[in-house]
């Protein structure tokens, strides 16, 4: 799987409460692609009439696609940082006495397999061929965002599909190169892939849409 906000702020708002008492503050959520790390926790001080206020945000790393417990995981190690700082804990090194012991107890009490490190080891570079996808992307009616990528030969069928389905309410289609659609299958009958709303935004972001279908 790769990272999702979606997921991020759920898995969150759970670890959160089954973890750490519901006492840390809610991060904002960064979806990175990057060669290094995994996940990152920034902490920002910005100065307010009372003094002080610190402002958090979550990196995650959406470039490799991992197994889901081992992505719970690298979030959990995330939050053991907040939960320092927030606690105002004083430890030795980001990764010290006081890191490893709240990790231990993690590990143990909740069957966790959190590391010190989040570093995923440098990909082989290899040649890509660029290729086009014709892309629908579907508003569905209980909100949520997906797509599908139809053969050449079956885009009537599938707009005909789609446009019959009181789940969808909208259809926008786009002719894209981005490599963020190449591990999606092509499927001969309409299969539709929940994605969401912002990530698939920033890949669409430069390409052209070709056809919309509102208000159906």
């Amino acid at each position: 799987m790769r990272y999702t906000l979606e997921f991020a702020r759920e898995r969150f708002a759970h670890f959160n409460k089954t973890i750490f008492n519901d006492r840390l503050p809610r991060p904002a959520f960064w979806l990175v692609n990057v060669n290094s790390y995994m996940g990152q926790m920034h902490r920002t001080l910005k100065r307010d009439k009372q003094g002080y206020v610190a402002m958090y945000k979550m990196k995650l790393n959406v470039k490799y696609d991992i197994d889901e417990r081992k992505a719970e995981d690298i979030m959990l190690h995330e939050m053991i940082h907040l939960h320092i700082w927030h606690e105002q804990l004083k430890d030795a090194s980001s990764h010290g006495p006081v890191f490893k012991s709240v990790m231990e107890k993690i590990n143990k009490e909740f069957g966790r397999h959190i590391t010190i490190s989040t570093k995923m080891k440098r990909e082989v570079t290899k040649v890509v061929r660029m290729k086009w996808n014709l892309v629908a992307a579907c508003r569905m009616t209980s909100g949520k965002t997906a797509i599908t990528l139809p053969p050449s030969t079956r885009v009537a069928h599938f707009q005909k599909v789609l446009m019959e389905s009181d789940k969808v309410s909208s259809i926008e289609w786009y002719y894209t190169t981005d490599t963020f659609f190449y591990n999606y299958p092509h499927p001969l009958t309409v299969k539709l892939y929940y994605v969401d709303e912002a990530l698939l935004a920033q890949h669409l972001k430069e390409d052209e849409r070709i056809r919309q279908t509102a208000g159906k």
